[in-house]
């Protein structure tokens, strides 16, 4: 039977014959890849321009989960930006900082760093979040998965504390400027975001909270 009278007894029985690559009515065409990514980047740059941060960072996570693009680095790396930057709710927060150490390994240099960072961001930023203790342990998988491929077994916490101590991972001071550094060059100079604005605007947030009386109870 040709095609054509195929399509004319489907379309007897009631079923919708679709031409080509067009979609039924009502359903949604499916996406390739690269189509899903440039219109995914099309809403990032409708958002940032808007300073919807919150809907930059979950853009970018999106992007981030596409395995196999060549720009999925770039998209984790300011996702990881935004989550550190912005005041992102840390559950989300430590969820893409722990893709960052997947993506980099246990065993960079950096990694240390960036998991001590995910834990502070947690102990500062937590108990103003939902789910805490989600947080904190997702931050605190990141220092076991970290230290246990370096060869210091979480459990043993004289050397696990040795092993921060060496590292001075405490520090603040210490730990911050590698986390950057790496993130600086996962972009490579490609930001999609307005990192200026995220700035003013927290620092904005930061002062008004600094300024604003403490609640006595």
């Amino acid at each position: 039977m040709s095609n054509g009278k195929a399509n004319e007894a489907l379309s007897k029985i009631g079923v919708q014959v679709v031409q080509g690559n067009e979609a039924p009515e009502g359903v949604e065409p499916v996406r390739g890849e690269e189509e899903d990514w440039e219109l995914n980047r099309e809403e990032l740059k409708r958002h940032n321009q808007a300073h919807k941060w919150g809907e930059v960072l979950r853009v970018l996570y999106y992007l981030s989960n596409k395995d196999g693009h060549p720009d999925v680095h770039k998209a984790l790396a300011q996702a990881a930006w935004m989550a550190l930057k912005w005041d992102a709710p840390t559950p989300e927060a430590t969820v893409i900082l722990y893709n960052l150490l997947v993506t980099i390994g246990p065993r960079h240099r950096a990694a240390g760093a960036l998991s001590s960072l995910a834990n502070l961001l947690v102990k500062l930023r937590g108990p103003r979040h939902a789910d805490p203790e989600l947080a904190h342990a997702q931050a605190l998988q990141m220092l076991r998965f970290t230290s246990n491929a370096q060869g210091v077994e979480p459990d043993n916490q004289e050397a696990f504390l040795q092993w921060v101590a060496d590292h001075q991972l405490n520090d603040p001071e210490v730990i911050i400027p590698p986390v950057f550094e790496l993130i600086d060059a996962l972009v490579q100079g490609d930001w999609w975001i307005d990192r200026e604005a995220v700035q003013q605007e927290m620092e904005a947030a930061n002062q008004q909270q600094q300024a604003a009386p403490e609640t006595t109870h």
